[in-house]
């Protein structure tokens, strides 16, 4: 499983550590820092990412900010990954509305609550958490 998490902050480093601790052996978890200054409207999302990113299979986006989330689908679209899991504390990084025009075309799903500290999606998993305080919401 090749991953590609997109941070912003410590809130995204942190998971990124933690995935990093407890994935099994044979995943790849890059790291991207997004930009720290983003336009509240993005017309052309290339101007704010690198010439390069790895490819992924899976996208994690722990952004802190909307803007961020206006990046995905050319980051998806790049990477060549197949699906986007965006992790959120607080709604205001990702809005519900920003969500659902993301997800037309993609498969993306929101955590409206923190992920389990030792929490690892297994390949199998889709929408599943082994967390009964987190709320998995299929957007699409």
């Amino acid at each position: 499983m090749r991953l590609l998490a997109i941070v912003s902050g410590e809130y995204g480093r942190r998971h990124v550590a933690n995935i990093r601790a407890h994935a099994p052996a044979d995943w790849s978890v890059e790291m991207w820092q997004a930009p720290a200054v983003l336009p509240p409207v993005i017309d052309y999302p290339e101007d704010y990412l690198p010439d390069q990113l790895p490819a992924a299979d899976l996208i994690l986006a722990f952004g802190e900010h909307p803007g961020i989330a206006e990046l995905i689908p050319e980051i998806a679209r790049i990477t060549g990954a197949q699906a986007v899991i965006a992790a959120v504390d607080n709604e205001a990084w990702l809005p519900r509305g920003l969500a659902r025009q993301l997800a037309d075309g993609w498969r993306i799903w929101v955590w409206r609550a923190s992920l389990p500290s030792r929490y690892v999606p297994s390949p199998s998993e889709t929408t599943g958490c082994d967390d009964a305080s987190a709320s998995p919401t299929r957007i699409r």
